[in-house]
Parts: C-alpha cells; sequence; structure tokens
C-alpha cells in the first residue's frame, strides 16, 4: 500500500509540473522566422470603408486579437473567417480561437465609420505557436 501512494503522489506531481508548462508565458522576441509563422497583413482604408485583416499563422495553437481602442474603427469578430475552421472558439469578447497545432489562415472585416479620424489604429494578435507565445502589433491605416 505505501509504494501504491508513493506512485500516486509521483504521478500526481509530474502532472501537476506539466500543467504549469515551461513558465514561459512572456512572448518571443520577434524575429524573421516568427514573422513567418504569424504573417498579418493589414488593411488600408478610407471612412466609410470595411477593410480585411488577414492572419496566417503556422503551427497555431491559439489565436485572439484584441479590440482596436476607438470607437469609429473596429473589428467585426462576427463576420470573422479561418481556414480549417477553429477546433474551439470561446465566444468572450474579444474571441478566441484554437486548433491542434495546425497552419491557419484568419481573416477579419475591419470596419471604419464614416466619420473615422484619418490615422493609424493598433491591433494586438496574440497567437500560441509551438508552445511559445507570440504578440505583434499591427497598424490599420485609415487615409
Amino acid at each position: 500500500m505505501p509504494r501504491r501512494i508513493a506512485l500516486l503522489a509521483v504521478v500526481g506531481c509530474v502532472l501537476l509540473a506539466g500543467c504549469g508548462g515551461a513558465g514561459n508565458s512572456t512572448p518571443t522576441e520577434l524575429t524573421d522566422e516568427s514573422e513567418r509563422e504569424l504573417a498579418i497583413d493589414a488593411p488600408a482604408i478610407t471612412p466609410g470603408e470595411t477593410g480585411t485583416l488577414t492572419i496566417d499563422v503556422t503551427n497555431a495553437s491559439t489565436l485572439r486579437v484584441e479590440p482596436i481602442a476607438s470607437d469609429s474603427v473596429s473589428i467585426d469578430y462576427g463576420n470573422a473567417s479561418h481556414s480549417p475552421p477553429p477546433e474551439t472558439t470561446w465566444t468572450t469578447y474579444p474571441p478566441s480561437w484554437s486548433w491542434n497545432g495546425t497552419t491557419v489562415t484568419t481573416t477579419l472585416p475591419v470596419v471604419a465609420n464614416a466619420d473615422a479620424d484619418r490615422g493609424t489604429y493598433d491591433i494586438t494578435i496574440h497567437a500560441r505557436i509551438d508552445g511559445e507565445q507570440r504578440n505583434r502589433t499591427v497598424a490599420v491605416t485609415v487615409e
């Protein structure tokens, strides 16, 4: 009986250690390789127009796109498109999507209201790629 308890204790510790991951929740620094793994094409749009934000992720496990900090320029999450479709969608705001380590293309409409000020609007994308968190901020331009 004591060996069984010891074995269960060891198995429990191993499982708990695995839940903690590698402890690397800090995003890695952007390199040419990480830019290829998380490639983003941000649109340039005019007031009253809708553009498309395209995100290509290699070996993706999760993806989340932060909302734009503006009342006049926004992301239309309801019309997001994914290829392939996500295995899981978390319907939070903003939504998050997950896959099982596959290459993904996501497109999101970016809407500039007719009264949108000209300028740049930052969008931050969070992706988990090969077990590492990657964050990139890109600018949508309203011309």
